[in-house]
């Protein structure tokens, strides 16, 4: 597949182990796989992929899953080789290894993991003991997922940003069209239902004109004015005498 599409493979790693199991739970839409931990030469056969990606890498990216890739040697190694080679180090981290990132750059838990690894509620608004959790991460930054309330960026000088989130269905409006109001839904009196009723009375005054039509037509044929019907004659009653 790769070579289909002339994507280079010289970082895939063939290890001797299945392929990690995944079990949805619907309840609350939680993934959960079991897997075990690289170990012995499948390490030493990652650690040189690895370093191989990152001399031409100008990031490192540590997205962690808890599915046995990222065990503590390669998290530490990968770690060093790329702050040795000045390039931003950002990890999406799990609970297993949560404090194994020391010296990221950014690291960007979700509110539950954060509070699980901490033991500790995490109140985003009065974020003032962050500062004494980035020194017990030894990392940079910490980008902190708020679920519906966006994510905030903070450092050991406190919040330096944040971001609100944003619908995927949402298009901004143009000026005309926020500007003009909404059209109100047909009633009985509107324009539209006025010109339904208009449609709707076509076809029977088309019939009554062709009518009216057939009956000129008819009257000058027997020598009458148009328009006019003949005036019936009264019948002849026979009286009983």
């Amino acid at each position: 597949m790769l070579r289909a599409l002339e994507a280079s493979d010289r970082s895939l790693v063939s290890v001797g182990r299945c392929t990690t199991q995944q079990t949805r739970a619907a309840a609350r839409a939680h993934r959960r796989g079991a897997g075990r931990d690289l170990d012995g030469e499948e390490v030493t056969k990652l650690l040189v992929a690895a370093h191989d990606a990152i001399d031409r890498a100008d990031a490192l990216v540590l997205e962690d899953y808890n599915k046995g890739v990222l065990v503590a040697p390669v998290i530490r190694a990968c770690i060093d080789q790329a702050r040795a080679r000045g390039i931003p180090i950002v990890v999406d981290p799990k609970f297993r290894n949560f404090f194994g990132y020391g010296g990221a750059t950014i690291f960007k838990p979700n509110r539950r993991e954060l509070e699980a690894a901490l033991g500790a509620a995490v109140d985003a608004d009065h974020p003032e003991a962050l500062p004494r959790t980035l020194e017990r991460l030894g990392v940079e930054h910490i980008l902190l997922t708020l679920g519906e309330r966006g994510m905030a960026l903070f450092s050991a000088h406190g919040e330096i940003a944040r971001v609100r989130p944003r619908s995927r269905t949402s298009r901004p409006a143009s000026r005309s069209a926020s500007s003009s109001p909404r059209p109100s839904p047909p009633t009985r009196c509107s324009p539209s239902s006025r010109e339904r009723e208009r449609v709707s009375a076509r076809p029977r005054a088309g019939v009554a004109r062709e009518r009216r039509a057939a009956d000129r037509r008819s009257s000058r044929r027997r020598g009458r004015p148009p328009g006019r019907r003949p005036r019936a004659q009264p019948r002849a009653t026979a009286r009983p005498r």
